[in-house]
This record gives structure tokens, sequence and C-alpha cells, in this order.
């Protein structure tokens, strides 16, 4: 994977500077894959960032190995639906998309594991009512839009909702980890590593604030999950999005 769009990263210092990092080539970013404009109008704005998020995903699903795709944290979907088109694009079948949310909100007790400055971001974006979704009309509508995969949301504290989970194929090809907390994010790692694979892709995005001295909220997560197992960790960069990319070694 270590090539101008995916650079391996070494250190807990690489990790943190990773978004002051140069801006990927334009024409490598222009050439991937990506669902249809016709899509677009399910997200309320898009722009750079988002297209960015877009064609790196896109990429990162051409590059699964097989297996069903896990969201923790799917918040109102448009993550789901993003990967629901990315493998209609690519024509692969068979794949189940399993999106994990309270649909309420972060729970207060994992706002209080994070850093004063984290957590003050959460609970302001807490207050703001964001993630308050009806879980039974977002299926619905992830339904009405999605007809080349099936999608199943599923409600209720990531760290225990995982806990006994078993996906369709019984093997996971990509978790995204979009819980912006660290508690869920590394206790749905634990919980679901048992059906990783060779080359399963973990993924977080930039996250809400710049990584702090120690490392915050799902980045956390990803950082001491990967390095926990020895997995070696990359960064991407398209226009002014950043993610962190750990790949399972089996």
């Amino acid at each position: 994977m270590n090539n101008r769009l995916f650079q391996q990263i070494y250190s807990l210092e690489d990790f943190k500077n990773a978004r002051s990092a140069e801006r990927a080539e334009t024409d490598i970013c222009d050439s991937l894959p990506y669902p249809g404009a016709n899509k677009y109008w399910y997200f309320p704005e898009i722009h750079g960032r988002r297209i960015g998020r877009i064609k790196i995903q896109s990429e990162l699903i051409m590059r699964c190995p097989p297996g069903d795709i896990v969201e923790l944290g799917s918040g109102p979907g448009h993550n789901v639906a993003v990967f629901s088109w990315c493998l209609q694009e690519l024509n692969r079948k068979n794949v189940a998309i399993y999106g994990f949310d309270t649909f309420e909100g972060y729970l207060e007790e994992h706002i209080k594991d994070e850093g004063n400055r984290l957590a003050e971001a959460l609970r302001e974006n807490q207050d703001s009512d964001r993630w308050l979704h009806s879980r039974d009309d977002l299926q619905e509508e992830l339904n009405s839009l999605v007809d080349f995969v099936d999608v199943e949301l599923i409600k209720g504290d990531i760290c225990e909702t995982t806990k006994n989970f078993m996906p369709r194929s019984k093997m996971i090809s990509m978790v995204n980890i979009d819980t912006n907390v660290y508690k869920p994010g590394i206790e749905g790692l634990f919980n679901l590593e048992k059906y990783f694979v060779n080359n399963t892709i973990l993924i977080v995005d930039s996250g809400f604030l710049h990584p702090d001295d120690p490392l915050q909220g799902e980045h956390r997560a990803l950082y001491e999950y990967a390095t926990k197992r020895n997995y070696p960790i990359f960064k991407s960069n398209w226009g002014d999005y950043c993610s962190f990319i750990a790949v399972v070694q089996k």
C-alpha cells in the first residue's frame, strides 16, 4: 500500500503531525473511481473535504479482501451509503454493510475519558442534536437508496453491541471507525477482530481536532490497537481531507 497516495508512518510523532502533510497528487486522486454525482443529493453539503473522503474510501474498498464492511459510529448513514455505491461501481456483490451507533449521540462516560479540549468539543457537538436520529427511519431511508448490497443498522452502546455480533460472511474486510471517542473505538476493534482476515482495512478520518499529546478519541483507538497488534499504519491526504489506515496482517 505504500505509495504516493498512502504513506506509511512509523512513530507516534508522525501520526500526530500527519494532518499537516502535503496534499496528495491531484492527478492520482482524480483517477480514482467514486459514486456518480447524481447520488450526491443525499449529503447535506458537498465540498472538497467530503469529495476527498469519498475518493479515499473508494480506493480502500478496491483494495479490501473478501468480507463484509463495518462502521463504528455510523451517525446519519452517509458513509454507509457511500460504501454501498462504491461496491456497486466495482460490482462487488454479496457484501453486507453494518452500521453501529447509539443514534442518540455520545455516552457521557465515554466523553469523560477524553481530555478537556476534546470533551468540550464533543459536548458542544452533542448539544447540537447532530447525532439524534431514528434508527428505524434511517434504515428505511437507506433501504430506499441502496439496492445493491444489504445494509443493517445496529443500535446501542458499541462496546456491548459488537460483543456477540457475527457478520454474514464471518469475515470483515474493512472497519471504518467514526466514533470520535476512544472507548467504543478500541473495544469495538477488539470485539470484532476474530473476524478480521489478512489485509482487513481499519480506517479513521482526521477527526474533530488536531491530535494532542496524549493522543485522543478514535485516533488513539486506532493507533493503540494497531501498535499492540504490530500492524502497519498509513496516512492518506486528498485536498484538506486526511485519513489514517491500519492494515491487518495475518
